[in-house]
C-alpha cells in the first residue's frame, strides 16, 4: 500500500494534468485528492509561504484558494485589533484566523462550507492553534445566537460569479450593510474586508459605522479594502493607504476631506512617466 503523503511528496512538482491521465497505475491511491493537494501547494508558494512550507497542510479546491488572502495582508491584518475574543464569521480557508489568532484568546471560526471546516480543523493544530474553535454554520444564524465578543471579522464573497465588476456592500454575500447594526450589539469592533474593486464612496455610505479605512496593496498591487467598524462617533473617517514591500511599508495617511482640498501639482515639463 503506497503512502498517500509520501505519493504527495514524491509527486508534488509534477504536472498535475499529466498525472491525472496516470490515475489508472495508482488504483490505491484517491488521485483527485491528491491532484488537489499538489495543485494547492503549488498555487500558495507565494502566496501563503509559511503555509507553503508545511508539510501537514490539506488544501481546499482552487476557488477557495484564489479567494484567500495572501500571508501578507493577513499579517497586516492582524496588527488592526487585539482584545481577549475573536469571531470570523466568513472562515475559508482560515488564513485571516489563523494569523489573528496569536491577538485574541479565544477565536471561534465559522464556515457555512462543510468541507472547509474539516480541512480547518485539519489545519490549525499543526500550526498549533488548539484556541480556534470551528462551527460549520451560516454568518447571519451564528451572530443571531452568540455571546458579545471584542472583535468580529467578516469577509464577504461577491456575489456576481460571472466576472461582472461588484462596485457596492449589496452586492456581497452576507450584505454587511444588513447585518452591521447586529454586528455592533455582537461585538465592540468590527473588521470587514471587502475587494479593492469595490467603490469607496458606497461602501461609506453603507457602513457609516466606519471610523478607520485601510487600502492594503502588496507590491504595489492593490489587493484589499479593510473597513473598522465602531460604536463611537468620529468628525473624519481615516484612510491609511499602506503598500507592504519585502523590506520596508510605505504608508500614507489622510481623510476625504484633506484629499478633496488637496492641491495638485502638475509638471512643466513631460518626461517619461504619467501622474493622473
Amino acid at each position: 500500500m503506497i503512502d498517500i503523503q509520501e505519493f504527495i511528496r514524491l509527486h508534488a512538482n509534477d504536472d498535475v494534468n499529466a498525472l491525472a491521465l496516470q490515475a489508472h497505475k495508482y488504483p490505491t491511491i484517491d488521485m483527485s485528492f491528491v491532484i488537489q493537494q499538489i495543485a494547492g501547494r503549488k498555487a500558495v508558494v507565494d502566496k501563503i509561504p509559511s503555509w507553503y512550507h508545511n508539510p501537514n497542510i490539506l488544501y481546499p479546491k482552487h476557488l477557495s484558494l484564489e479567494q484567500c488572502s495572501s500571508e501578507a495582508t493577513a499579517r497586516y491584518k492582524s496588527t488592526l485589533s487585539q482584545g481577549q475574543s475573536l469571531i470570523d464569521l466568513t472562515g475559508g480557508f482560515g488564513i485571516d484566523c489563523a494569523f489573528m489568532a496569536s491577538r485574541f484568546n479565544q477565536i471561534t471560526y465559522v464556515e457555512r462550507n462543510p468541507l472547509l471546516c474539516d480541512i480547518a480543523s485539519h489545519n490549525f493544530p499543526a500550526f498549533n492553534l488548539p484556541h480556534i474553535k470551528v462551527i460549520n454554520k451560516e454568518a447571519a444564524s451564528y451572530l443571531q445566537e452568540t455571546e458579545k465578543v471584542d472583535c468580529i471579522f467578516i469577509d464577504p464573497a461577491r456575489r456576481n460569479e460571472s466576472g461582472g465588476k461588484t462596485i457596492a456592500v449589496s452586492d456581497c454575500e452576507p450584505d454587511v450593510g444588513l447585518l452591521a447594526p447586529n454586528l455592533l450589539l455582537k461585538a465592540n469592533q468590527v473588521m470587514v474586508k471587502l475587494s479593492p474593486m469595490l467603490d469607496l464612496t458606497l461602501a461609506l455610505q453603507a457602513l457609516p459605522q466606519t471610523t478607520q479605512v485601510h487600502v492594503v496593496s502588496v507590491h504595489n498591487d492593490c489587493k484589499e479594502l479593510i473597513l473598522i467598524l465602531e460604536n463611537k462617533p468620529v468628525d473624519e473617517v481615516q484612510i491609511m493607504c499602506v503598500n507592504l514591500k519585502k523590506d520596508e511599508s510605505q504608508t500614507f495617511v489622510f481623510t476625504r476631506k484633506e484629499e478633496q482640498e488637496a492641491d495638485s501639482i502638475y509638471t512643466s515639463q513631460i518626461e517619461t512617466y504619467l501622474y493622473e
